[in-house]
């Protein structure tokens, strides 16, 4: 019984991994989505977040850090770059 109950862990501990890894790249599409219409729309963060509390009434400071550095990267290039 335990070698049995063994196998069906491990096999359930690779599908939620898989789901779950599958899942983050979901969500990073849909955020690389938004990033690049709020830079489209030449949004700067600081109006990212205004709007994003106006909208929800709270920010998720991961969302708004991560459109900070998109909004750096592409106006300014990467860290370290003489742009």
């Amino acid at each position: 019984m335990g070698e049995l109950y063994g196998e069906f862990n491990e096999a359930t501990q690779k599908w939620h991994n898989g789901s779950t890894f599958a899942f983050q790249k979901l969500k990073n599409a849909v955020m690389k989505i938004k990033f690049s219409s709020w830079y489209k729309a030449k949004l700067t963060p600081t109006e990212v977040n205004t709007m994003l509390i106006a909208q929800g009434g709270k920010v998720d400071w991961a969302v708004a850090t991560a459109y900070a550095v998109y909004f750096r990267n592409l106006k300014y290039g990467p860290p370290g770059s003489s742009h």
